[in-house]
């Protein structure tokens, strides 16, 4: 039995949204698996923020966004929270938009030295599973989760230094051509601060909007010897890219003023 998808899924933007398409087919894709093995009720999946960095290649940032706005959109619903013992989170997909997140108020607690699951565990949502095989499912779970992150783990750290690599280059050079600067994208400190940036969430069209931004306010101005890399892309980033440019006309500015005189 496969899961219905959500209808607010089918209003998100094919081309703004497309980080959020992806997010969603590996969340079905993970809940149709446990449909099909039956390790939990059916439209539950098992969770780890390891676990979808390794698959889909975002950053831990962008994760954690997606898992947060689906929950708002109400399209998932938390119902074990991962701890630092046990790292896997378990999720609802709500395919029903009338449905009713509240879960089942009658809960048992377990401490670390029964089952290493301090969190609450809502019992109607497992009924049938029970506190050994919930266990050792989780168990198992991050165990798949760390040989796929042991077995691809060089693979996956030479993808990310080749994506950092690569925006380095891409961003440096929009900022040179743009501020009539000549740093070089191999600088440590320039490509730390752009990593930083990156491992936010944080996308190329971000650092150039910035650039944009701060650009047209600072250039031929007093402010222009802090057109910098290490002034732009610093923990200000966030609000840089959230000012506004002011944009005048140029035909304005070029207009040629007819002045008439009365004789």
């Amino acid at each position: 039995m496969y899961s219905k998808l959500n209808i607010r899924v089918l209003r998100f933007n094919p081309i703004k949204d497309v980080d959020k398409i992806i997010f969603n087919h590996y969340l079905m894709r993970r809940v149709n698996a446990n449909n099909i093995y039956k390790k939990l009720e059916a439209g539950y999946f098992t969770f780890t923020i390891s676990g979808a960095v390794s698959e889909l290649g975002f950053s831990k940032g962008k994760v954690q966004r997606l898992i947060k706005s689906f929950v708002e959109l109400g399209i998932i619903s938390r119902v074990v929270k991962g701890n630092k013992t046990n790292k896997c989170s378990i999720y609802k997909y709500i395919t029903d938009s009338r449905h009713d997140t509240k879960v089942d108020t009658k809960i048992i607690t377990k401490n670390d030295n029964d089952t290493n699951l301090s969190e609450v565990l809502y019992i109607s949502d497992f009924k049938d599973l029970g506190d050994k095989d919930f266990k050792d499912y989780i168990d198992s779970d991050i165990n798949n989760d760390n040989k796929c992150v042991t077995k691809e783990g060089n693979l996956e750290k030479d993808n990310i230094n080749k994506k950092i690599n690569n925006i380095c280059i891409d961003v440096i050079a929009y900022f040179n051509k743009t501020c009539k600067k000549n740093f070089k994208p191999t600088t440590n400190k320039t490509k730390s601060l752009i990593k930083a940036r990156v491992n936010e969430g944080f996308e190329l069209e971000d650092f150039k909007k910035v650039i944009d931004i701060k650009s047209k306010q600072w250039m031929y101005s007093d402010m222009q010897k802090y057109l910098r890399p290490e002034t732009l892309f610093s923990n200000k980033f966030e609000g840089y890219l959230n000012e506004e440019i002011l944009n005048y006309s140029k035909e304005e500015s070029d207009e040629e003023w007819e002045i008439e005189f009365d004789y």
